[in-house]
């Protein structure tokens, strides 16, 4: 993860680590150039730490939301986010795929 945080909202003190999850959604990104799929990496990773720590306080919530453009990586960015939230002992990971089956059945395969 690059040392820049581009949204200002990263917990201090929290460091996502990158596990097996992550390494192999990662190696099935299916992207060739190096600094957008490194651009992708950084980013889901970057959603990750600003979001609540598994460790942290249950009183205390964050809210966040996540949105992109048509064709703007958002499959394969929330499939290297739930891989990292996996690596870093979440338990439970839901994802709204789209409004119709065929988008629906589209991310699902994306996503496994």
């Amino acid at each position: 993860m690059s040392d820049s945080n581009l949204n200002g909202f990263k917990i201090p003190g929290w460091n996502v680590s990158i596990g097996d999850n992550l390494k192999k959604a990662i190696r099935n990104v299916d992207i060739a150039d190096k600094e957008s799929k490194q651009h992708q990496i950084d980013t889901a990773l970057e959603i990750l730490s600003c979001s609540n720590p598994k460790h942290e306080a249950r009183n205390f919530k964050r809210t966040g939301l996540v949105v992109g453009k048509v064709q703007s990586g958002k499959t394969t960015s929330f499939a290297l986010l739930s891989a990292a939230a996996a690596d870093n002992g979440y338990k439970l990971i839901i994802h709204l795929l789209g409004t119709t089956n065929t988008l629906m059945d589209s991310n699902l395969r994306d996503v496994k």
